[in-house]
């Protein structure tokens, strides 16, 4: 039974000397296949136990049917329905030439070309004659002619389409990218067949028709029409990018090999093999190997094709005993001569009615008699960076040691630290079971302390002045010295004293410590009255050419005058203390009067001794 379906296709074309838009309306229909009608293929297998082998390869790359076919499903089975244009396609346009295009970089000898076809019911010819063409391609992958060679065959089937080919007279050798091309040569003007193609859509495809499903186009699908090669994207509506049903016989060989990177080891120990095949260009494509089609496409059919990893490994004597990496790293934890056994394997494009080559290689590897020592280091790791520190490590677990970083063969080091952390490394032998132990040493930065204090002049508890407020950061570290309690200073007796403020960062126990200096004095002058009587000079003598003025309150009025009465100086303050600088003044007495805005005043003798 065959559905008619009418597509619309909107044609851009670019040539290299004129860009040409033009609207095709191409009768399109949905065909069947029965999967069973396909050219045999040719199997020779080889699986010698060596550690390299090769295995000749015959098969039909059935890529753009296989895509269509398990990438789209119906119910209870894969899809087998596909799309088909009619050829030749009566237009003014004159499409010729349809066909899809195979990457290559690999020596690939192809002996023929087959492809998916039928003959269109109504076509006056008992039969009709279909060529396929093999051609070179442009670095765009559009076909070359002339065609490399070409296959005539003929179709009398009108029910449903079936594969028809042939071989060339003399094998053909492609060295890249090819393509498999349809071309109809009917006898009566009326003889039509119909070419089939697959329903892909470009990956990025918005059209709300396609299906993630349908995003497999690869831009792979060509035409030839005006006499001009024009990829299949968009040509058949917006997103879309069919790919016509077109298949080569090829030829090739490969070969298997597998290595034991690390080919003698120790019990308990993880060991290194590594898998080849090549050309891998051939064996790791999705068009070629139906193994790494299924892993590239996963496909979506009903009943998923049995298929295999391209390397598979098997071990004896290990955990895991097999792996599908290309390198494998087992644990062998039997002693003895082991063996690590490698098939890498090619299966045909048409698993589910061909045969998979596939192709072992075998790999061996000493398992000796021992273990490795289980080492130890013993000694202090971590300093802190205010001074060089000399330190000992110590090795322990076997009787015979080698230190690199410095060199040595006793079981202890003795090192300085440096500026920068450092990895210092052992290495014990047991009956050629090495194992080797580091440690870093690291040097840790001490933390940056400062100290400070409210003021470095004050005057005795006697004499009227406070405690100090004594200020350290990074907080939470301990302050220490004569008069010092928690974070404050006594002022009870003169003398010059020196606290310590120490902090230690909790996270490295590197610690740094900070000093402050407080003059303590007893402050004693001359009042001339006792208005202000709370406030308080000091230090009196004056200690380099500046005292404070302290206990005020409200706004003050301040002037400092020479002992004949010449004023010097003066200023207004409203803070409860302040500052005055007689640097610039010679040593001798003078006068300090202050007044504040209700009228009380007090003037002081003081002497500079600057």
């Amino acid at each position: 039974m065959m559905k008619k379906l009418l597509i619309s296709i909107i044609e851009v074309l670019t040539f290299s000397t004129a860009i040409y838009a033009q609207q095709l309306n191409v009768s399109s229909e949905l065909s069947a296949i029965h999967p069973l009608v396909i050219a045999p293929v040719n199997v020779t297998e080889h699986q010698p136990q060596a550690k390299i082998s090769s295995a000749n390869v015959y098969d039909t790359l059935n890529y753009f049917f296989n895509k269509h076919y398990y990438r789209n499903t119906s119910v209870g089975q894969a899809n087998s329905n596909f799309y088909t244009i009619k050829s030749p396609y009566q237009t003014s346009f004159g499409v010729t030439h349809c066909g899809s295009v195979f990457l290559n970089s690999s020596n690939l000898v192809i002996s023929g070309l087959t492809g998916l076809v039928m003959k269109n019911p109504g076509s006056p010819s008992p039969s009709v004659t279909v060529r396929l063409y093999l051609c070179n391609v442009t670095g765009l992958n559009l076909p070359i002619f002339p065609p490399l060679d070409s296959i005539t065959t003929t179709i009398s089937n009108s029910t449903n389409g079936i594969y028809r080919g042939g071989t060339f007279a003399t094998p053909i050798t492609v060295t890249g990218n090819f393509a498999v091309l349809f071309k109809a040569a009917p006898a009566l003007a009326g003889d039509t067949v119909r070419l089939f193609l697959n329903n892909a859509a470009s990956p990025t495809s918005t059209n709300p028709a396609h299906t993630s499903a349908m995003r497999y186009g690869e831009g792979l699908g060509v035409l030839r029409f005006l006499g001009n090669w024009q990829s299949n994207t968009n040509t058949f509506g917006s997103g879309t990018d069919y790919e016509f049903v077109v298949a080569p016989y090829i030829n090739f060989s490969y070969s298997a090999g597998a290595s034991a990177v690390t080919p003698s080891i120790c019990v308990g120990n993880v060991a290194t093999f590594s898998a080849a095949a090549t050309p891998t260009s051939l064996i790791e494509h999705r068009q070629f190997n139906f193994n790494k089609f299924t892993a590239y496409w996963k496909p979506f059919s009903y009943n998923p094709p049995i298929t295999d990893s391209i390397y598979n490994w098997a071990f004896t004597g290990a955990s895991p005993a097999t792996s599908n990496l290309r390198i494998a790293t087992p644990s062998f934890s039997a002693v003895g001569s082991q063996s690590g056994v490698m098939t890498a394997k090619y299966r045909h494009s048409r698993t589910s009615w061909g045969t998979s080559v596939s192709d072992a290689s075998t790999a061996f590897i000493s398992i000796t008699n021992g273990s490795a020592p289980n080492l130890s280091i013993i000694g202090t790791t971590s300093f802190c960076s205010n001074s060089p520190v000399t330190f000992t490590l110590t090795a322990f677990g076997n009787s015979t040691y080698t230190w690199t970083n410095p060199y040595s063969t006793s079981p202890s080091i003795v090192v300085t630290t440096g500026a920068v952390n450092t990895v210092f490394a052992v290495k014990g032998e047991n009956g050629g079971c090495i194992s080797t132990k580091t440690v870093n040493v690291s040097v840790n930065p001490i933390p940056v302390v400062t100290y400070t204090v409210s003021r470095n002049i004050v005057c005795t508890n006697a004499t009227g002045g406070p405690s100090v407020a004594l200020i350290g950061d990074p907080v939470g570290g301990i302050y220490s010295g004569p008069n010092v309690s928690g974070a404050k200073f006594s002022p009870t007796a003169v003398g010059t004293f020196t606290s310590v403020y120490t902090y230690t960062d909790l996270s490295t126990a590197c610690t740094n410590s900070a000093n402050a200096v407080i003059v303590v004095q007893n402050c004693t002058g001359i009042n001339l009255n006792t208005g202000l009587s709370d406030m308080l000079i000091y230090p009196n003598p004056v200690i380099n050419g500046s005292f404070w003025i302290s206990q005020l309150s409200g706004r003050n009025h301040i002037e400092v005058c020479s002992c004949i009465g010449l004023l010097i100086f003066k200023k207004e303050s409203e803070t409860e203390e302040t500052r005055i600088d007689l640097s610039g003044l010679p040593a001798g007495t003078y006068f300090v009067k202050v007044w504040n805005s209700d009228g009380l005043q007090k003037t002081v003798k003081i002497v500079n001794q600057n």
